[in-house]
């Protein structure tokens, strides 16, 4: 089963209008938003076609800057959200599920696709798809300098072993198994207190993610057909139709990030059709 899920604390600009695109754009799959916070909330709606299912309930707070779940904190919650939608299902069955988890500064443009969906199913275990940070090639390294380093680079060296080199990856979009991102929880909460120690910045849990995922686990590529970020310009391959939406190569995105988002994360937008692209970086 593939479970779609994001999280948000209350008040946050863009997570009630993402979660109303994922009920929109989900297709024969499950839902879960959670609600930073606010574990009182429980609710549960079905989309349009009654084809896909949405848990929208509370979470405690994960204790991390920004109080991002991504790296798993979430994971409780999920059988949960089982148990309050009349689910009974093995924990073989649970493992399997394919977990897409995002950041909820997003809209779902679109479901994904027969052959998007054959290549989630082949997953393995063990393996964690993200996609591109800032461009190709960018590592730990070159990222650590835009996270307000605290540490020296040898206290850094001996609290990461090997972590200048390893591919720097946006946590934006994070897809593996589910026994696999547990296994990625478990990796990454001992060794938050040092990361934090290492860099102030928000996004230091991220950079903590690639390194697990590098040192323990197997990276895989996430194709920015599923996840396109505007963080920074995404380049002449991605272009944008008269609503907003982002196509990469003429493909529509399932993902669209910190892109074309009321308010404040605003990119200025071309026809698709012209084959024009953004000129002016908007976003807050």
């Amino acid at each position: 089963m593939i479970i779609v899920a994001t999280s948000f604390t209350e008040g946050y600009p863009w997570g009630s209008r993402y979660a109303g695109s994922l009920l929109e754009a989900c297709t024969n799959a499950e839902v879960r938003v959670f609600n930073i916070g606010r574990e009182d909330v429980e609710t549960h709606w079905v989309n349009r076609d009654c084809k896909a299912r949405m848990c929208y309930t509370g979470l405690s707070y994960p204790g991390t800057r920004g109080e991002m779940a991504q790296h798993g904190h979430f994971l409780g919650a999920l059988d949960k959200c089982e148990s309050k939608m009349a689910r009974k299902r093995q924990r073989s069955e649970r493992d399997s599920d394919v977990i897409v988890f995002t950041d909820a500064d997003m809209f779902m443009q679109r479901w994904f696709t027969d052959f998007e969906l054959d290549w989630l199913e082949e997953v393995k275990e063990g393996e964690v798809l993200l996609g591109q940070n800032l461009y190709d090639g960018q590592t730990l390294e070159e990222e650590s300098e835009l996270i307000e380093p605290t540490a020296t680079f040898y206290l850094a060296d001996n609290l990461f072993p090997g972590w200048a080199d390893m591919e720097a990856r946006n946590c934006g979009v994070i897809v593996a198994r589910r026994r696999t991102y547990e296994r990625l929880y478990d990796l990454t909460r001992p060794l938050l207190p040092a990361c934090y120690s290492c860099f102030a910045g928000y996004a230091a849990i991220q950079w903590l993610i690639c390194y697990c995922v590098q040192k323990w686990l197997t990276l895989r590529e996430l194709p920015r057909t599923i996840h396109v970020h505007g963080h920074v310009d995404p380049g002449p391959d991605v272009t944008f139709d008269e609503e907003g939406r982002a196509f990469v190569k003429g493909t529509m995105a399932v993902f669209r990030h910190a892109m074309n988002l009321d308010p404040h994360k605003n990119w200025e937008t071309r026809s698709c059709r012209t084959g024009t692209n953004l000129t002016t970086d908007k976003h807050g």
